[in-house]
């Protein structure tokens, strides 16, 4: 189980991992080889390069046979120390939602959005050295938030192909994260409505819209 965070440079293939939902452990993989692929649970996956996987604890396997990845490995108590679901759920949302159901979330990097991402890398690694130290601790820990954060603006681009606004699309992923991190404890729509101080309506109605839409295609 990582404790904190730990960070992968340069990771070569062969490798293989299995998330496990008691060590409430998430896993990020970049490609920066050429044209690969990896096996999710059995299934073929063609991941082309700069092709960043969002691998969530409800997997069972994940085999990578060929290539080179940046990999992320963290706990999800090490984005928010002072855990609350929403603050938490802010920057884990593209680990979960409707585009679990028949996928799994990844994000592809244009040319031009390369050197956001990899500024963020290279602070990553330069602070993750010292990360024993509670200043660095403090500082990978926003490097690290900033570079979910910036993935999920990416990954909200092409998600959704329904008439939905940002601030809806927000408030569906989060109740999304909500739901699969707490749905042995809270069964009802209404108990996440109030965590989140919305009308358990206004869920309901985008809700099922996605689902309808999906479902369609």
């Amino acid at each position: 189980m990582v404790k904190k965070i730990k960070i992968s440079d340069k990771h070569q293939a062969p490798f293989s991992f299995m998330p496990n939902d008691l060590d409430e452990e998430l896993t990020i993989m970049w490609n920066v080889g050429e044209l690969t692929m990896v096996k999710l649970d059995g299934i073929d996956i063609e991941i082309g390069k700069h092709c960043i996987l969002f691998v969530s604890e409800f997997y069972m396997k994940l085999q990578a046979n060929a290539g080179t990845f940046r990999i992320i490995k963290f706990n999800k108590t090490f984005i928010n120390p002072i855990e609350t679901m929403a603050n938490t759920g802010e920057y884990l949302m593209i680990f979960y939602g409707l585009h679990a159901v028949n996928h799994l979330p990844k994000i592809i990097l244009r040319d031009e959005e390369l050197p956001v991402f990899e500024q963020i890398w290279q602070n990553l690694l330069t602070e993750v050295k010292n990360i024993n130290n509670p200043i660095s601790e403090a500082l990978v820990r926003n490097s690290f938030q900033r570079f979910l954060l910036v993935s999920q603006q990416k990954h909200a681009e092409t998600e959704f192909d329904i008439a939905i606004d940002f601030k809806d699309l927000k408030l569906i992923r989060e109740f999304q994260y909500l739901v699969n991190t707490n749905f042995k404890d809270l069964t009802k729509v209404s108990d996440y409505a109030s965590i989140l101080k919305v009308s358990p309506k206004k869920y309901q109605k985008y809700l099922v819209a996605a689902i309808v839409k999906r479902q369609a295609n």
